[in-house]
């Protein structure tokens, strides 16, 4: 008997041991059951079951799996955790993660979801309405990891008469990206766009209006971390006022980045790049003249707007070409700020691209066109040699892959 014991208390000492090792971490259940696939130049590991707690998102949502849509819904909460389980082809209109259209309230997202190698295609987000964050998620303040978001359009288009409005968020993964909020791992890339544009028009009473727009290919207003993260997406942002009011001054302020239109933590960005084109513009018009306004863009191949300090912004790169426009009558301030990698603000440890077509202009004349050299000029055959991109910007073998062709690669992402 004694001797049956101790057998089962060493079996079961093993099995604790077992437990413990095993962790039920992410990275062993994502990766060690079927093996590894390769796909496109990204080498994909795929899970085929979740580990209690967990919530499996697939096409259909057959079995205990979920459509992308339930999330959020009741018995599925926004702090839940979520690993897709399959790819998504979505192919068609789609309301941002944590928006109710019911209730017209936004809940953050608090959880963790995880892409698993599996991708998410073919979302289209359009918004004349009620909702002022727009995305895959409207809000993150959890964990998204490993997501990979492909064929993306936003459009997220706003006109109001004789109102103050909250700002517009645009981004492909979130609206705004939360002091909590960490994407881990992720891209937004295949044709995708993201449009933010708002305009208020003042034609009775008095008062002052405040357009501002935030459009990001990743993140519209990044207040957290986004790490090892990359976009390639074209990026718009236009914030126009326009009053015949007299003392109704009004503001148009216009951010746009490949990656996230404003940054404002000091270690937000790590380990990132964009290579979309990026517009930035804005309008200020009043027919009164005793009400000073402000209209002025910030557009950035990679941020628009760096609130932080230059550590906000590291080891990234950017290459896409960058357009900031003010069209204004009577704006008493109008400056354009612009650059390769980032439109206002520093950076550290990090590139643009040589030969970048960086374009400033001001109607009428007279405005301040602001250019920002943040960031080294650097051959685009540097930005994607693995012998440069580790020396330079010390990113990892182990999470990057590169071809020599294209730009690099997230290794356990779906392309």
């Amino acid at each position: 008997m004694k001797l049956y014991l101790h057998k089962k208390l060493i079996t079961l000492l093993t099995l604790v041991f077992f437990l413990a090792s095993f962790g039920v971490t992410f990275a062993f259940w994502a990766s060690s059951i079927q093996g590894n696939t390769q796909v496109g130049s990204g080498l994909v590991n795929i899970g085929t079951w979740l580990p209690p707690g967990w919530t499996g998102v697939t096409q259909t949502g057959d079995g205990a799996s979920i459509t992308l849509n339930e999330i959020g819904t009741e018995g599925y909460p926004m702090s839940g955790k979520y690993a897709l389980m399959s790819d998504i082809n979505w192919g068609g209109a789609f309301t941002p993660l944590g928006y109710n259209p019911v209730t017209q309230t936004t809940t953050p997202f608090t959880g963790e979801f995880r892409g698993n190698g599996f991708s998410i295609s073919n979302i289209t987000i359009t918004s004349s309405g009620a909702y002022d964050y727009a995305g895959l998620f409207a809000i993150n303040n959890g964990l998204i990891e490993g997501v990979s978001l492909i064929n993306v359009t936003i459009t997220h288009q706003r006109s109001l008469t004789n109102q103050t409005s909250n700002p517009l968020f645009a981004g492909g993964i979130a609206g705004e990206n939360q002091s909590g909020g960490v994407i881990l791992s992720s891209y937004v890339g295949g044709t995708s766009s993201v449009n933010a544009s708002l305009s208020l028009t003042r034609n009775s009473g008095n008062g002052a209006q405040a357009a501002t727009t935030y459009a990001g290919g990743l993140v519209g207003q990044n207040l957290g971390s986004i790490i090892n993260s990359h976009a390639s997406v074209t990026v718009s942002s236009h914030a126009s006022t326009e009053t015949t009011r007299p003392s109704s001054p009004g503001t148009a302020l216009s951010f746009a980045g490949g990656l996230v239109g404003i940054n404002n933590n000091a270690n937000g960005i790590l380990n990132t790049y964009a290579t979309g084109n990026v517009t930035a513009s804005a309008n200020m018009a009043r027919s009164q003249g005793n009400s000073a306004s402000t209209s002025n863009t910030h557009a950035g191949g990679l941020v628009g707007r760096n609130l932080a300090a230059n550590s906000g912004v590291s080891n990234s790169f950017a290459t896409g070409n960058v357009t900031a426009t003010i069209t204004s009558n009577n704006a008493d301030t109008r400056i354009n700020y612009y650059g390769g990698l980032v439109g206002l603000g520093g950076s550290t440890s990090s590139f643009r691209r040589t030969g970048q077509t960086l374009t400033a202009t001001t109607t009428p004349t007279g405005g301040t066109n602001t250019i920002n050299n943040t960031g080294t000029a650097t051959a685009d055959s540097n930005l994607r040699l693995q012998t440069w991109v580790t020396s330079n910007l010390l990113w990892s073998t182990d999470i990057w892959t590169f071809d020599g062709t294209n730009y690099p690669r997230l290794k356990d992402n779906k392309y």
